[in-house]
């Protein structure tokens, strides 16, 4: 089966692919892994600098989509983890940060 063949049949039922490509050339050659797609959008990340980010590809009519959120940082949450989940005092996690423990 030829390609075009192939991308015919993949066309019909809606699948899902693409050419092989490396990271760096889909970033920089397709217009699907881009601005141009509402999938993705150009975030800061923190410590890295703006890079691509992908949003939910599932789209609503009657609400408004969510937008994609950066990755946290090192240590952004771990407060919030050890009191809310592991039911830590904030005192105790003043502790662990003092002591180096945590960041």
């Amino acid at each position: 089966m030829s390609l075009s063949e192939v991308s015919k049949v993949f066309r019909e039922f809606k699948v899902s692919w693409s050419k092989y490509q490396t990271f760096k050339d889909l970033l920089k050659n397709d217009p699907r892994a881009s601005s141009e797609n509402p999938i993705f959008h150009i975030k800061n990340q923190a410590g890295i600098g703006y890079i691509p980010n992908i949003a939910s590809p599932i789209r609503f009519t009657a609400t408004e989509n969510i937008e994609p959120q950066t990755a946290p940082t090192l240590g952004e949450h771990t407060s919030a983890v050890l009191q809310d989940i592991l039911g830590l005092s904030l005192s105790h996690i003043e502790v662990l940060k003092n002591n180096k423990t945590i960041a």
